[in-house]
């Protein structure tokens, strides 16, 4: 005995089945919206795991670090 051998109704009316969820919400987001929220949702899946990060301070370049004294 499966779900096929009952009829299901709700207030009187047959309940249809739909054969793929995309049938009743259709995805309207563009190519590159759905891979960047494809992204995003892996990024936020990493940081609720506890994954370990580490802030590094920025350096300064080599050229800035760099000081030259003046002969007087």
């Amino acid at each position: 005995m499966n779900l096929n051998d009952w009829k299901i109704t709700l207030n009187g009316q047959p309940v249809v089945r739909s054969d793929s969820i995309d049938d009743l919400f259709p995805d309207t987001r563009s190519k590159n919206q759905k891979k960047k929220d494809r992204k995003e949702h892996f990024k936020q899946k990493r940081k609720m795991r506890g994954s370990l990060t580490i802030e590094l301070p920025m350096e300064k370049p080599w050229h800035e670090r760099i000081v030259i004294k003046e002969n007087k």
